[in-house]
C-alpha cells in the first residue's frame, strides 16, 4: 500500500503542473484566488500540507479536512480592497469511515458603481452592481493512515449589471504523511472547469465612431493553480507548538509563486502566525508607503465550551503592496 501511495503522489506531482500550464494570461473569475482564511494568511497562505485550525482547509486543500476530528463551523466577513466586501463560510463534519463532507461558499459584493458610456462619460445614468458567488460541496477520506485524498465541487456564478455567467470548478487534493517525524506533503490543483461567458450581448463602438455592434462576450477560463506544500512542526510540546509550512505555486495567468508561514501555538489557547509571500504582481513597483510588500501577521484565540468543543477567533493582516493592506477577521465554532 505504501509504494501503491507514493506511485499516487508522483504521477500527481508530475501531471498536474502539465495541465495547470495551459491557457496562461487567459484566465478569469479572479475572485476564486482570493486567499481564505485568517489563520492560512496569517502563515502567508502555507497551508495546503499545514492542516486545519478550521473548516476553512476546504478552500486551499479538500484532503486536509481529515484533520478535523469532529466538526466545526467557519464565518468571515470583510472589508475587502477597494471598498468591496468579502464574505466566506465554511462547514466540516467527520462521519468517521465513511469519510468528511464539508460545504464552503464565497461571496464578493463590489458595490455600487457608477454608469457611463462613451456617449455619456459624466456618470449620469445612474449605478449599478456587481458581485462573485461560489457554493461548493467538499468530500475527504482517508484512504490509509497517512494518506488523504479530497475533492471540492463548485458552483460558480459573476453578476455584474444585467449581465450573468455561470460556471463550475473541480478542486482535488491530496496530504500524505511521509512518516519521518512530522513532515507531511500536501498537493492540490484548484479551479480546473469549464470556461465561463457572460450570457446576452454589448454594444462595441464602431472603429469610425459612427455607431455600436451587437457583439457577444468571450468565454474565459478559471483561474487554474497547482499548489504543492510541506509542513513540518519545529517544536511538539504539550503547551508549545510551532509549526512551518512551504508551498510552491503555478498559475495558469502568473509566474511561479512561494508562501512561507510559521505559526506558534501556546497552551492550545493562543496562536501567534506570521508569513511571507513571494512574487505576487501586485508587489511590483510598491512605493516607499507600503511597510514589507508580501509580509502577512495573524494571531488567534480559542475559547473552550467543553471538552470537545471550543469558540475561534482568528485575525490576520496583510501587505498587498499597490493595494494597501488587508484587515481578515474570523469566528469558529468547534464541537
Amino acid at each position: 500500500m505504501k509504494a501503491k501511495t507514493l506511485a499516487l503522489l508522483l504521477v500527481l506531482m508530475l501531471v498536474l503542473p502539465t495541465v495547470a500550464q495551459e491557457k496562461t494570461g487567459t484566465a478569469g473569475a479572479q475572485f476564486l484566488k482570493i486567499g481564505i482564511g485568517p489563520r492560512m494568511m496569517g502563515m502567508g497562505g502555507a497551508c495546503v500540507a499545514t492542516g486545519p485550525a478550521d473548516a476553512s482547509i476546504a478552500f486551499w486543500n479538500p484532503a486536509a479536512l481529515t484533520r478535523i476530528p469532529g466538526g466545526d463551523v467557519f464565518f468571515e466577513d470583510n472589508e475587502w480592497v477597494a471598498e468591496t466586501r468579502l464574505m466566506n463560510f465554511a462547514g466540516a463534519y467527520n462521519f468517521g469511515n465513511f469519510g468528511i463532507l464539508g460545504l464552503t461558499a464565497t461571496y464578493l459584493d463590489y458595490g455600487d458603481m457608477i454608469r457611463t458610456t462613451q456617449d455619456y462619460q459624466e456618470g449620469t445614468l445612474g449605478t449599478f452592481s456587481a458581485s462573485d458567488l461560489a457554493v461548493g460541496v467538499a468530500y475527504a477520506r482517508r484512504f490509509t493512515d497517512r494518506f488523504s485524498v479530497g475533492l471540492r465541487v463548485q458552483f460558480i456564478n459573476q453578476t455584474i449589471d444585467t449581465y450573468d455567467a455561470m460556471g463550475w470548478g473541480v478542486d482535488i487534493g491530496t496530504l500524505y504523511d511521509t512518516g519521518f517525524k512530522s513532515l507531511r506533503i500536501g498537493m492540490a490543483i484548484q479551479h480546473f472547469g469549464g470556461d465561463m461567458r457572460f450570457d446576452g450581448t454589448y454594444g462595441e463602438l464602431m472603429r469610425d465612431r459612427s455607431g455600436y455592434i451587437e457583439t457577444e462576450f468571450n468565454e474565459y477560463s478559471l483561474p487554474m493553480t497547482f499548489r504543492l506544500g510541506v509542513a513540518y512542526d519545529l517544536l511538539e510540546g504539550e503547551d508549545h507548538f510551532v509549526t512551518l509550512g512551504l508551498d510552491a505555486i503555478h498559475p495558469n495567468d502568473a509566474e511561479e509563486r512561494v508562501n512561507v508561514g510559521v505559526e506558534y501555538l501556546m497552551f492550545n489557547l493562543v496562536a501567534l502566525r506570521v508569513g511571507y509571500q513571494l512574487n505576487y504582481d501586485f508587489f511590483a513597483g510598491t512605493d516607499d508607503d507600503s511597510f514589507v510588500p508580501g509580509l502577512t501577521a495573524g494571531v488567534g484565540f480559542k475559547v473552550g465550551l467543553s471538552r470537545t468543543s471550543d469558540i475561534h477567533v482568528d485575525a490576520a493582516y496583510a501587505d498587498m503592496g499597490r493595494l494597501g493592506y488587508s484587515l481578515r477577521f474570523s469566528l469558529g465554532f468547534s464541537f
